[in-house]
């Protein structure tokens, strides 16, 4: 069975509202067209796609009012009318020839009484619902009970409301702990009373009730059907089975819906399978207030925009971020840092360290204290330190953390060269041209040069990453392009001090600080940390842009740093520590024309190779080696092609190099093989 509206109903009842006219049906038709289906119905929503097929018209019997935008027309047709069949019906304005709408059926036959044979009476009403149907239809006469039929209609209401229920909790849901099952005793099971919605049906059980489960293992379901009872009132039935079923309609067409709710195995003992209100959050689970301890309710949008208009407001101190635990002050006299054990930034400006308060060095600086048995000290003069305390006492000593840094444009100085003689390191000019760096050896004397050419710019030690340990005399000693060595700090005494990180998200700290991670698993990437699960210390210091941040790792290696860019973002961690991972030194005395020889595992090119004279026997010439005069009885030429050895001295026999031989003598070898990760 179909019915539709027709166009020309539309049309009709929009003019008939712009002009306030009144609308008027008043006759019914009825129909019996061949073929015709509910598919098919569009093809006849005109009088005159019908009118060949019309068995029969009455004028409307009965109009009424159902509501304000509801009219009810029905037609009776009496045992007096009769015999034919028909399979639509039609409602028209009789005047314009207009059909309002058009209902199909399965045929239905019309008999008249004749021959002493009863015929049948048949009822039709067409309910038309339409913007402000009383006024425009101009019927003031209440509809009669026995036009509608309220039974469908109700029915309708109540397939809609299912419908929206299904959409909102899905195919079931079960509330707290309505419909669980437990065992009682024996196969007899509690399923408690409560609340549930089973494809959309509301389904309440207002008591517990009990089911007897004879045959385990097996399932408990739970049947719900809504429908219209002999006494006229709609209710919904639930019952429980123990065996699997299907929805399914029963004997009455009444639609029933199956849901498990438990499964019981053979020892009776049961697992819960009901679906719960994961998907549904009812009112009294919401909450607006930002200053709840509760863990069972959720926050409104409400709530979260309170605190994000408060976190708007950022922290621009220690305090402000709730850390009230942390000593700030200056180190005095009498301050032994043996003696400091609470979390804080101590601050020295005075130059009060000295070895007996247990500094590390005499240099002004700032303590950090991370815990009771950790402190860092950060120095003035760019160095790091860190110590432990170990069984009640600082036995260890202080250890520096940052790789024996002195910073120097390219990268940090990591790598030491160990040498047991006093070294003079000499920067040459020519000009106000800086040329390579010369090493002379003091004790012997003698000048190691990087190359043959000493016009040819070389690489010096110090650009190499290397740090001398030894006696050190600087002539002009700095970087050779107008800086001086660095150091880490510049200024103290300006910066926030954080003692524990702990889950805060770095990317927020555009502010002077420094700031410790004593714990690997809170050094997240997508906290702003440059690599994952390396605790370390962070600094943060003015910049071109704002802000820098360096952050150096505890496990000794490794140095990130990264700049706040034009607007205000972070940019990328670059790693800045050294590159060089091994160095090999080999040192010894050779014969003129020997090749020398370069460290197991390094190639010539990671290799420096320094050369010296070693022997000459001056004792075989009379001439003193500093001669004066037009000529030169006595040379020496000591110098490298590629690894080969050049030590030879000229000794003279007759004025300059007329007269006289090459001697073959000794050189003195350094080679360096330096070794880049």
């Amino acid at each position: 069975m179909a019915n539709l509206l027709t166009p020309e109903f539309e049309q009709y009842i929009a003019q008939q509202t712009i002009n306030n006219g009144t609308v008027i049906f008043d006759e019914f038709i009825f129909a019996n067209i061949p073929t015709l289906n509910e598919h098919n119905l569009t093809d006849y929503l005109t009088l005159s796609a019908v009118n060949d097929h019309i068995v029969h018209r009455q004028a409307v019997s009965k109009a009424g009012v159902v509501n304000q935008n509801s009219v009810v027309y029905s037609v009776t047709l009496g045992t007096e009318i009769g015999d034919w069949d028909y399979n639509f019906i039609g409602l028209i304005n009789k005047s314009k020839k207009l059909l309002a709408c058009a209902i199909q059926s399965e045929p239905i036959k019309k008999i008249k009484n004749k021959a002493g044979v009863q015929g049948n009476s048949i009822t039709r009403s067409v309910l038309l619902e339409f913007s402000n149907a009383k006024t425009l239809t101009n019927i003031n006469v209440n509809a009669q009970t026995w036009q509608i039929d309220f039974t469908l209609r109700l029915s309708g209401l109540d397939e809609k409301i299912r419908l929206t229920n299904r959409d909102m909790y899905g195919r079931a849901v079960f509330f707290d702990d309505g419909f669980l099952v437990s065992r009682k005793t024996g196969n007899i099971y509690n399923i408690n009373a409560g609340t549930a919605y089973i494809e959309g049906v509301r389904a309440n059980l207002p008591q517990h009730t009990e089911i007897n489960a004879t045959n385990l293992p097996c399932s408990i379901y739970v049947d719900v059907v809504h429908h219209c009872t002999v006494t006229g009132a709609y209710e919904t039935e639930i019952q429980f089975l123990t065996r699997n079923k299907t929805d399914y309609l029963d004997q009455a067409a009444h639609q029933h819906y199956v849901q498990i709710i438990a499964d019981i195995d053979s020892q009776g003992q049961i697992t819960d399978r009901r679906l719960l209100d994961g998907r549904f959050i009812p009112n009294s689970k919401k909450s607006s207030a930002t200053d709840s301890e509760s863990e069972d309710t959720v926050a409104t949008s409400k709530a979260v925009n309170q605190l994000n208009e408060l976190k708007a407001d950022k922290a621009t101190t220690l305090a402000g971020y709730g850390i009230t635990d942390f000593a700030q002050r200056a180190l005095t006299a009498s301050d032994n840092l043996n003696d400091i054990t609470v979390k804080g930034l101590y601050r020295n400006t005075s130059y009060l360290n000295t070895t007996n308060n247990n500094y590390p060095e005499n240099a002004s600086g700032v303590l950090f204290v991370l815990s009771s048995a950790e402190q860092v000290y950060f120095s003035i003069t760019g160095k790091i330190w860190k110590r432990f305390k170990d069984t009640n006492n600082w036995a260890n000593g202080w250890a520096r953390v940052d790789g024996n840094a002195i910073f120097e444009e390219g990268g940090m100085i990591k790598k030491t060269l160990v040498l047991n003689e006093t070294l003079v390191m000499k920067r040459l000019f020519a000009g106000n041209q800086a040329r390579e760096w010369a090493n002379y050896h003091s004790q012997q004397g003698h000048t190691f040069y990087l190359s043959e050419d000493r016009s040819k710019k070389g690489m010096s030690l110090t650009q190499e990453g290397l740090e001398v340990v030894g006696t050190l005399k600087g002539e002009d000693f700095n970087l050779g392009n107008g800086h001086s060595l660095k150091t880490l700090f510049t200024q103290i005494g300006s910066f926030s001090l954080i003692a524990d990180l702990g889950e805060m998200n770095i990317n927020e700290l555009k502010f002077p600080c420094i700031a410790g991670q004593p714990r690997n698993n809170n050094a997240r990437c997508d906290r702003g940390y440059p690599v994952e699960a390396r605790a370390g210390s962070l600094s943060v210091m003015p910049s071109a842009y704002g802000y820098k941040q360096v952050y150096n790792t505890y496990d000794y290696g490794l140095i990130f740093t990264r700049n706040q860019t034009a607007n205000g973002e972070w940019g990328e961690w670059r790693r800045c520590d050294s590159r060089i991972k091994d160095v090999q030194i080999l040192t010894g005395v050779v014969q003129h024309g020997s090749t020398l020889p370069i460290p197991s595992g390094f190639s010539e090119n990671e290799c420096k190779f320094f050369i010296s004279l070693n022997f000459d026997d001056p004792s075989l010439s009379g001439w003193d080696i500093q001669e004066v005069g037009a000529g030169k009885h006595y040379y020496q030429k000591c110098y490298l092609t590629g690894r080969e050895v050049t030590a030879q001295v000229w000794h003279g026999s007759g004025r300059g190099m007329d007269v006289g031989k090459w001697i073959d003598g000794k050189a003195n070898y350094l080679v360096i093989g330096i070794k880049e990760g």
